[in-house]
């Protein structure tokens, strides 16, 4: 084999270990967001709101003038409730990869899928109380308050599904 031939050979090598290693670190990202979104919530105590800025949520502590804050940078349930539910959709597609193994890594360095799902079943349980007292912030609002409890049936499914698979 010519050394053009072996250099080639490296270099697709190199490439498809780039590529392997780029899908992990995506999928990785991807997760350390899922997981940042659900300690967030968790986070939400009764009479607290969640917006929406940029793709992020943040906790709206209520004071005197958070109703017009809210108003004025036309932040809405309705955006929270998409966000939240968009999340919910990503989580199951993530839970189903990790399930099928095809997030896994050969790094020695990375948690093995068994204890990803754990803490993930751990951080949906407190995502769980934190959309409680988000329900309690919006307990006038029917259709609002219906939207939530659908999340967190879903969220009390994923968490049965981690369950019997780990058999927890």
């Amino acid at each position: 084999m010519s050394d053009d031939n072996r250099k080639k050979r490296n270099n697709n090598h190199q490439e498809e270990d780039g590529n392997k290693k780029d899908i992990i670190d995506k999928t990785n990202k991807k997760l350390n967001d899922f997981i940042l979104d659900l300690k967030i919530i968790s986070k939400i105590k009764p009479g607290n709101k969640l917006y929406v800025v940029e793709n992020n949520i943040f906790i709206d502590d209520y004071y005197y003038l958070s109703g017009f804050f809210r108003f004025f940078t036309n932040q809405t349930r309705n955006d929270t409730i998409n966000y939240i539910e968009k999340l919910n959709k990503d989580l199951e597609r993530e839970i189903n990869n990790i399930l099928e193994k095809k997030t896994t890594s050969n790094n020695l360095l990375d948690d093995n899928p068994s204890n990803v799902l754990v803490n993930l079943s751990h951080d949906l349980t407190q995502g769980i109380n934190g959309l409680k007292n988000l329900s309690l912030s919006y307990a006038s609002d029917n259709f609002t308050l219906s939207k939530i409890e659908m999340i967190i049936y879903n969220f009390e499914l994923k968490i049965r599904k981690i369950s019997e698979v780990l058999k927890i």
